[in-house]
């Protein structure tokens, strides 16, 4: 037998320090909008869910229905994965100059988490909107995708100076992501350089297509 925890749309929270009617809030992996000023110590709640205006991170354009990361400093929201933590979808295109974007809370979107892998691994489909890291790599590790079927995506992140390899499965293909053409079936697309991104998405059966990026990712030789 169950007993309500709380409403649904709503998260009590009790603040350790006060809180503004409009801040943001996390709570192990969810986020949530002060609904009013909440004094230290005192009871309160916590929006999980709706559709908010939020500071976007600058010089990077977010797609509608795409989703939406929090740089995990505060500073705002952002499409890339690198140093943020997903807790929605974006609602509407924005511009790169445009200093706010909409988003759409998604309660337990963040448990799609990191992956990290330092040597060749074989993602499946249920790895689906994870973060693939290579974070204390210490050679070239290759990633082999899922199947590419529409619905999937996959972000990377390069964390060590090592070649972190994308690779399509069987006769699949990714496209460059600094031109979107797609190269050779099987082929992978290679990064790095600490900090580079890349965002990959199956719309078409058998292609992998980048949907962002940052830094230089190359074809395979």
């Amino acid at each position: 037998m169950a007993t309500r925890f709380a409403e649904g749309r709503t998260l009590d929270y009790t603040p350790g320090s006060a809180v503004s009617a409009g801040d943001e809030v996390v709570v192990g992996d969810t986020l949530g909008f002060a609904n009013c000023d909440i004094a230290a110590g005192a009871l309160g709640a916590l929006s999980i869910d709706g559709v908010w205006t939020v500071t976007k991170v600058a010089g990077a354009a977010t797609v509608d229905g795409e989703i939406a990361y929090r740089a995990d400093d505060g500073s705002g929201w952002q499409a890339s994965a690198a140093g943020a933590t997903a807790y929605g979808k974006f609602v509407g295109d924005q511009e790169s100059a445009d200093t706010t974007c909409n988003v759409l809370l998604i309660p337990g979107i963040a448990s799609g988490g990191v992956m990290t892998v330092t040597a060749d691994t074989t993602l499946t489909a249920a790895d689906s909107g994870k973060t693939i890291s290579s974070v204390g790599a210490a050679g070239a590790v290759a990633v082999t995708l899922p199947p590419a079927v529409p619905g999937l995506e996959f972000d990377f992140y390069v964390g060590a100076v090592q070649e972190l390899r994308p690779t399509p499965d069987g006769t699949d293909v990714i496209g460059l992501p600094s031109t979107g053409v797609a190269g050779a079936a099987g082929a992978y697309i290679a990064a790095d350089a600490i900090g580079e991104t890349c965002r990959l998405k199956c719309v078409v059966a058998g292609v992998w297509s980048p949907m962002g990026y940052a830094g230089t990712w190359a074809a395979q030789p």
